[in-house]
Parts: C-alpha cells; sequence; structure tokens
C-alpha cells in the first residue's frame, strides 16, 4: 500500500523535481531556444500532472462511486465542472490510447468528436481525430475548431438532404447555394436570399443594368 510519502515521491518524480513555486530557473537559460525548449518541458510536465490528477480522481470514483467528486472537488478547491471534464478525458483515453505528444486539452477537445451520454460514449470518431491531430501537430484549439467545421459540415449536408435550400432565380439546390444578404441603410432593413454564385452574378449585373437605363 502507498503511503502518503510514496505518492508525494511520485509526483515530485512526475513534475521533473519542480516541486515549488519558489523553485529556481535553471541557470543555463540563454538563447532563445533554450527559453522556448524550457517552456515546451513545463507544458509537457503540465499534461503529466493533470492526467495524474485525472487517473487519480479515475481511481476515486471505482472506490467511493460518482458522488464522491463533489465533496472531493471541495477538499482540493476545484471546480466540479473541472472533474467532469476530468472524467470524460479519462473514459475517452485510456492510458494505452493517449498520445504523448499531444497536449490534455487536445486529448479533451477531440472527445467531443463523439456523443457522450450517461458517461458512456456512443461512438468512437475521437480516436480518428487524435490520430489527425497528431499527424498535424494540432493544438487544443486547432483540434476544438477541427470538430466545429466538421459538425457545420455534417449539419449541412444533413440539412441538404432533408430540406435542400433551393436558389431563389434559378429554383434549383445544384450546385452549392450560398446565403446573400442584402441591406438597406435607408429603410434600415435586411433581406436573406439563397442564390448560386453564377445566379448571384447575374442578379447584379441586371440590377446594375436597370440602374444604368433609368439614369
Amino acid at each position: 500500500m502507498q503511503t502518503v510519502m510514496d505518492i508525494q515521491k511520485a509526483v515530485k518524480g512526475l513534475l521533473g523535481g519542480i516541486a515549488s513555486p519558489q523553485e529556481e530557473l535553471p541557470e543555463h537559460l540563454e538563447t532563445w531556444e533554450d527559453h522556448l525548449a524550457a517552456y515546451q518541458q513545463a507544458n509537457e510536465v503540465s499534461d503529466a500532472a493533470t492526467w495524474y490528477k485525472v487517473d487519480i480522481l479515475y481511481s476515486l470514483v471505482e472506490k467511493f462511486g460518482r458522488t464522491s467528486l463533489a465533496e472531493f472537488a471541495k477538499q482540493v478547491h476545484e471546480r466540479p465542472t473541472t472533474f467532469v471534464s476530468y472524467m470524460r478525458a479519462a473514459k475517452a483515453f485510456p492510458k494505452p490510447t493517449r498520445v504523448p505528444e499531444l497536449s490534455f486539452e487536445a486529448h479533451l477537445q477531440a472527445s467531443y468528436a463523439d456523443s457522450y451520454k450517461d458517461q458512456k460514449f456512443l461512438t468512437d470518431n475521437r480516436f480518428q481525430v487524435l490520430e489527425q491531430a497528431a499527424s498535424e501537430g494540432m493544438s487544443g484549439q486547432r483540434v476544438r475548431n477541427e470538430i466545429t467545421k466538421q459538425r457545420a459540415e455534417a449539419q449541412k449536408e444533413e440539412l441538404k438532404a432533408t430540406d435542400p435550400v433551393k436558389c431563389k432565380r434559378c429554383d434549383s439546390s445544384e450546385p452549392e447555394v450560398y446565403k446573400f444578404i442584402f441591406y438597406s441603410p435607408e429603410v434600415k432593413n435586411a433581406v436573406e436570399v439563397w442564390l448560386h454564385r453564377d445566379c448571384f452574378e447575374e442578379f447584379i449585373n441586371t440590377i446594375d443594368k436597370d440602374h444604368v437605363s433609368n439614369d
């Protein structure tokens, strides 16, 4: 059985000796590259510490139940929402599936590629997203943006299949139709019109011709 001292040693080893906010910086920090490397190492240490906390919480839930998280959050002065994210990440990516080159935040954001209900994942898209993130060296924010983009595209395709938007000029949904907004500052009113690019250009040309002829 691990004692508190054993756990403290494990955490100190995990943090690479950075055990105090009063810890002095290494003397070798001279060049830009030195500072960059040191900062990246600190990020790696931070991610390792986060995963360590994630695994502690997972163990806690296994032994004391999920309801124990609220009281535990109070005692360690953490937000319950932080623990919710930690547990999601723990369930999304067990140890063998984690990618050391990617940040914890990248893993967490990748988990949102899947549906999650009653502490269970209903799909497995996150692993493909994580693989893409690793190959492209994505940050957590980039992973989030990519998932948002993929969701928007999927919703767009779904909308096309169920209720395709048609061009106001030619009454066709193919090729892709775009939303154009016409605004009148005089009457302070805006009108949305769905048009193909070609139809939009024809529409504008028609307006120009009419304007010239009226002049």
